[in-house]
């Protein structure tokens, strides 16, 4: 599922009654006024998306997840995919 939504405040996505709190990067300062996708997984993730740059990516709960945790996710779903 995938919505636009515009942010109203610095670096924070309203989405299903959650608030989404983009973290700072190197490109942008603030991403007040901005409009970013946000995308659900089937697993319940949620994803916010800057054009084609992924900024953030969060469990079902609304917490961000990090990025050394996201790699070890995605390693550990490209394992239990993998054909043996």
């Amino acid at each position: 599922m995938r919505r636009t939504e515009l942010l109203q405040e610095i670096r924070v996505v309203r989405f299903e009654g959650l608030s989404l709190q983009i973290p700072p990067d190197k490109y942008r300062c603030q991403y007040v006024r901005v409009k970013v996708r946000v995308h659900r997984y089937p697993d319940g993730r949620l994803a916010v998306f800057h054009g084609p740059r992924k900024l953030a990516v969060y469990d079902a709960q609304g917490n961000l997840i990090d990025k050394k945790k996201q790699l070890h996710v995605f390693k550990r779903e490209l394992h239990g995919r993998r054909i043996v």
